[in-house]
């Protein structure tokens, strides 16, 4: 097997979910993901665990199993979400946290054939992103608002009373743990209080990157217009296809927090983990704490932009500002 791919399994499995002797792993699989299904397994027997190799496919054909997904999870001590799609924000996986089942998501979706399993992004000490969101949470907990602007044009409100800051950084390390491979801090924002303008120059999710920028108005949390030019009719053919008016809704804040990611359009949780940008979730962002459903859940990536936390300035043009000693500095 390809060195390359077992060196990424043992990164999520020794480093990450961090098994351990006579853990039951449930490794969930989308066909096309076999091998690095397989490479999941060898690391989780490396480990002294004990790994399932489930393909999606055969619980998502069954409407009896997929009704039944949620009790199956709770049936083990860990499970990975190793498929095209984020897992992490559906009911089932929130529901078998509060069993103890920890949880990875682990989309493995890329634009250029690359296994993200041998992608240098991976490699990014957690222990330094979870500092950086150490120092950034309490800004945002003594705040309720987030205004975004940029040279481009950018200029967007978000507020999120009573909802939590918090981080993602690879560690599904301690029981009911959910986590991503997705390097940032987030917050599910108030699905209504989203307004303003919003340049889109980044990446459009599983679509990729943007070759052209997309103004896009927001108004009460919605979508209200993207601009038609080549770009955004691919954004709006994306949205459309899940016929679910919700998936128009602005419910996530996310600051990418991985110094190794690139914002090059090849995989998305590299996009939006990239450092010195941040996005905006649509959709669904129940496990994330928010209060909304959706078919599915899509990032919009923005590159250097200036964010104030309330009147905190706390990221200028990219660079993130963090307090040290009661000093505002930049990050090198």
């Amino acid at each position: 097997m390809q060195t390359e791919l077992i060196d990424g399994a043992r990164i999520i499995i020794g480093s990450w979910i961090k098994v351990r002797k006579n853990e039951k792993i449930l490794i969930l699989i989308d066909e096309k993901y076999h091998a690095e299904g397989v490479a999941l397994s060898q690391c989780t027997l490396e480990a002294g665990g004990i790994p399932t190799l489930q393909p999606l496919e055969e619980i998502t054909a069954d409407p009896a199993r997929k009704a039944a997904f949620g009790d199956l999870l709770k049936q083990y001590d860990a499970a990975i979400g190793a498929s095209d799609f984020s897992l992490i924000t559906t009911a089932h996986v929130i529901n078998a946290s509060r069993f103890g089942t920890r949880f990875l998501s682990l989309p493995l979706v890329t634009l250029n054939g690359k296994s993200m399993l041998t992608y240098d992004f991976i490699r990014m000490d957690p222990n330094e992103t979870r500092a950086m969101a150490e120092c950034l949470i309490p800004i945002f907990e003594a705040n309720d608002s987030i205004h975004v602007v940029s040279e481009a044009g950018t200029d967007i409100w978000f507020r999120y009373q009573n909802r939590k800051t918090s981080a993602l950084y690879g560690l599904a390390d301690v029981p009911g743990k959910i986590a991503s491979a997705s390097f940032e801090i987030y917050i599910p924002i108030e699905e209504d209080q989203t307004h303003g303008r919003f340049i889109l120059d980044g990446s459009m999710g599983q679509i990729g990157l943007v070759n052209r920028p997309v103004t896009i108005d927001y108004q009460h949390g919605h979508i209200t217009e993207i601009q038609d030019n080549g770009e955004g009719e691919r954004l709006s053919t994306y949205i459309n296809k899940f016929n679910d008016k919700r998936m128009r809704v602005a419910a996530e804040f996310g600051i990418g927090l991985n110094k190794l990611s690139r914002l090059v359009g090849n995989c998305y949780i590299e996009d939006e983990s990239a450092y010195g940008t941040f996005h905006i979730g649509h959709g669904r962002n129940l496990s994330l704490g928010g209060q909304q459903d959706a078919a599915g859940h899509f990032d919009l990536v923005m590159r250097s932009p200036t964010i104030f936390v309330g009147e905190t300035e706390i990221m200028h043009e990219g660079e993130l500002l963090l307090c040290h000693q009661g000093l505002v500095s930049n990050v090198e």
